[in-house]
């Protein structure tokens, strides 16, 4: 990794906890915080460009994109949804689905953090993947993040709930064809 940081702290956090979801999250934090939103998303990226050893760090750059997506639409500026709609968010997406959340057993759903189900449900959402079995493992439970940011850079001036309940009502209705 290119950039300068607490390297040691992390070495120690992965000897007493290896793959700590909550460690390399504070990694993120300290990148975005330091280096800016580009940093923090190279720092996930990173991350999970080899197998991690828990599987939940593959959220880590749903978070970095969302920390970018922030900084460069957070206030409304254009092309917004479009962000979105690239092939670096279906990938990483698709990754987190198909590596973190498909390695859960269901009958384990309700253990999942509910921000990292939050953030995987609006990733494939928004380029266009099925997120009808990460809507069911959140039931009726949703977080502020993402959809509050992604309400308020849109300019909408009703409350991100409504959208988010739009949202997932689409997803439950919708049945893949395969």
């Amino acid at each position: 990794m290119p950039y300068r940081g607490p390297w040691p702290l992390l070495e120690e956090i992965n000897k007493r906890d290896p793959g700590s979801r909550e460690g390399h999250h504070r990694m993120r934090e300290f990148h975005l915080y330091r280096g800016g939103p580009t940093a923090a998303m190279h720092y996930a990226a990173w991350e999970v460009a080899s197998e991690p050893i828990n599987l939940e760090l593959d959220m880590l750059p749903l978070y970095g994109l969302m920390d970018v997506y922030r900084e460069r639409h957070g206030n409304g500026q254009g092309s917004a949804l479009q962000f979105w709609q690239t092939a670096q968010v279906a990938h990483y997406a698709r990754q987190a689905r198909d590596r973190w959340f498909a390695s859960v057993p269901p009958v384990h759903h309700g253990w999942l953090s509910l921000p990292d189900l939050n953030h995987l449900a609006h990733a494939l959402v928004a380029c266009g993947e099925d997120a009808r079995t990460v809507f069911e493992a959140m039931g009726p439970y949703a977080t502020p993040e993402p959809w509050q940011t992604i309400n308020v850079s849109l300019g909408r001036s009703y409350d991100w709930t409504t959208e988010f309940l739009r949202i997932r009502a689409t997803a439950l209705r919708e049945r893949p064809l395969w």
